[in-house]
């Protein structure tokens, strides 16, 4: 919900509130502060009451709709599948009149055209300009934040993961700010200091397992003697060496017989 929620104002800018249910995912305190730092109001439905959720409703029949004809269409890839949704949203459902538009206008004693209106006009009759935000600003407002405690050795867990930020923070309470989505760098704040970039740790060879003991050294019996098979090695090559040493010897004896 939150990655929806950050997609969402990058693509079509900052919108003046929210109108969600009391799901869990709805509920979010992550999600809440988020849209608190940057101006969005969150409205939450009455429990119990189904009608003011129906355009939710209508638009997940929209999308079953949508799962029925995908299905006959043989997608074999989440990228073709993306594709068809979007366009299917854009000529499907941004230009299909909506019941809903038309009795809010007439509520209002507003005339409607006979054939509604789409959401594609509604949107486009908006005179309010859109309001982008810096993509830096709307990523530090969707971090999660926790605190934590730095240990000894200037370093703290977080997600099951060990992180290395500084010794000057030893024995310090922190605030860990970070990006569920993006877990291999995280930012540290302290008060009184600047923030710090904090790397997850990986364990390399200098902490693998400690190296079996030889076998020499344990109780099991070995199959081969090293010792015996080195000098057997070593007898070769000194006894191959005075082999070749003799050959040429008698080869320069039967040279001089025949001077």
């Amino acid at each position: 919900m939150e990655d929806t929620f950050h997609k969402a104002v990058l693509k079509a800018g900052k919108f003046d509130c929210a109108y969600l249910d009391n799901g869990v995912q709805y509920t979010s305190g992550h999600l809440g502060k988020a849209c608190a730092k940057l101006g969005i109001r969150i409205v939450h439905a009455k429990p119990g009451a189904c009608q003011s959720k129906g355009k939710i409703e209508k638009f997940h029949q929209k999308v079953d709709q949508f799962i029925a004809e995908i299905r006959v269409a043989h997608v074999h890839s989440v990228e073709e599948l993306n594709r068809r949704w979007k366009i299917f949203l854009e000529q499907e459902y941004q230009k299909e009149a909506h019941a809903g538009i038309k009795e809010y206008y007439e509520s209002y004693g507003t005339s409607v055209p006979a054939s509604g209106i789409t959401p594609e006009q509604e949107w486009m009759r908006d005179e309010r300009g859109l309001v982008f935000m810096d993509v830096s600003v709307v990523a530090e407002a969707f971090l999660h934040r926790e605190r934590r405690r730095i240990n000894e050795a200037g370093c703290f867990s977080l997600g099951g993961n060990r992180y290395e930020a500084s010794a000057a923070l030893s024995n310090l309470e922190v605030e860990v700010a970070y990006d569920p989505m993006e877990m291999d760098m995280v930012t540290v704040y302290c008060c009184g200091a600047s923030p710090v970039r904090a790397h997850r740790m990986e364990i390399g060879a200098f902490a693998s397992k400690v190296p079996p003991v030889p076998l020499g050294m344990t109780g099991n019996i070995p199959e081969a003697s090293r010792l015996l098979d080195a000098l057997e090695k070593k007898y070769k090559e000194d006894h191959g060496q005075m082999a070749r040493a003799l050959s040429f010897g008698e080869y320069g004896k039967e040279a001089g017989s025949h001077v």
